[in-house]
């Protein structure tokens, strides 16, 4: 009984801790959004705060560690400037970033630099849509947002929200292919959090999927998520996963795309990696699947 009772007390605590954190990283943010509208510059934001927004409707059922926008490089440095001006400084560096140029700070930064302010509340600041791991571009841009987004006026005039359909693609593949492991849990309750919303349109989705050029990974996330958490899909998303996938495909995929993460300990192991042993059934325990994943 008292076990329980210190159960419910920890889920109301990390519940009002999100809400706080949550509501105090959006006040927060409000400024800079609209500061950059006045400048009429447009911007994206994605992930968390549409998903908390749109989906979740609820400020303390998912707890946002940052705000993530994205920019075109074009309005890069004005953005610094607004960052700076609302009190907000880059992180990890002593740089006069102000002063860079695009190029520099693509030399610097690769493809975001981050900001935290007074009350610890962090932004990303995303202005090339590479990924850190993959010299590939991901399939984003702010043509790829703005084509089908919103405008959400709460964070601005010029703030874009995209649509869901767009916005569970881009959850899917940011997550699913970073290394980071709470990146590689978050993105399957938001994923599972989206379907079930029954908000999707389906048609709309399996039109985006193919005009991004994503139905490989696609089709992997989807038949994950069905097979793990017994989901049921409209017809045309079980047309769209009959073909099938090929399981060596499926890990020759994303070998190439852990490739550059290299470790002492050798190729970095894929979250893919791990579902097809975990199907297979030849993981038994940590350690196995630790000698197999590092060749060792």
């Amino acid at each position: 009984h008292g076990s329980v009772e210190l159960e419910n007390a920890t889920i109301k605590g990390a519940y009002k801790l999100a809400w706080l954190r949550n509501q105090l990283l959006i006040k927060s943010f409000k400024e800079v959004g609209h500061q950059l509208s006045s400048l009429k510059i447009p911007f994206v934001v994605s992930k968390g705060v549409p998903i908390l927004l749109q989906v979740y409707k609820n400020y303390g059922a998912r707890l946002m560690t940052d705000i993530d926008i994205y920019i075109a490089p074009d309005y890069l440095k004005q953005a610094i400037e607004v960052l700076l001006n609302c009190g907000w400084t880059p992180t990890n560096t002593w740089a006069p970033i102000s002063k860079m140029s695009v190029t520099e700070l693509e030399q610097l930064f690769g493809f975001e630099i981050t900001f935290i302010n007074e009350q610890d509340s962090r932004i990303d600041l995303h202005f090339s849509m590479k990924r850190g791991f993959s010299d590939e571009n991901v399939p984003f841009s702010l043509t790829t947002f703005t084509k089908a987004g919103a405008i959400e006026a709460s964070l601005g005039d010029h703030c874009i929200f995209p649509n869901l359909e767009r916005l569970f693609i881009h959850v899917v593949l940011h997550g699913s292919e970073d290394f980071h492991t709470l990146h590689s849990i978050k993105w399957v309750v938001d994923s599972l959090k989206i379907i079930k919303s029954n908000q999707l349109n389906w048609n709309r989705l399996l039109l985006d999927i193919r005009e991004l050029n994503v139905e490989f990974q696609m089709k992997v996330v989807l038949f994950y998520l069905r097979n793990q958490f017994n989901l049921n899909y409209p017809d045309v998303i079980l047309e769209f996963l009959a073909q099938g996938l090929d399981y060596k495909t499926i890990e020759t995929y994303y070998s190439v795309k852990a490739s550059p993460r290299k470790k002492i300990l050798g190729k970095f192991p894929s979250i893919w990696k791990v579902f097809r042993k975990y199907e297979e059934g030849s993981i038994v325990d940590f350690f196995t699947f630790f000698k197999k994943a590092y060749e060792i």
